[in-house]
């Protein structure tokens, strides 16, 4: 519902995306990931990882893979 709520707000986005998610989360399903990828449509760019696995913790549970990715970033 929260995503819907949101649609017209997707093609204002210009920024690079970067969509962190866990396959295995019981709080947001991984569809959100697709949906918000799919209605990103005015970003540079949307990259979703998908953390096989992993359930809604993945800041912590995946704190190194997540740092490393933004870190990747800045060079």
């Amino acid at each position: 519902d929260d995503l819907i709520k949101l649609k017209n707000d997707f093609p204002k986005v210009v920024c690079p995306v970067y969509i962190f998610h866990g396959d295995k989360d019981e709080h947001v399903p991984v569809a959100n990931a697709t949906y918000a990828e799919k209605n990103l449509v005015s970003t540079v760019m949307t990259e979703s990882l998908i953390f096989y696995g992993a359930d809604h913790f993945i800041v912590w549970t995946k704190f190194k893979e997540i740092k490393n990715k933004l870190m990747d970033l800045s060079k």
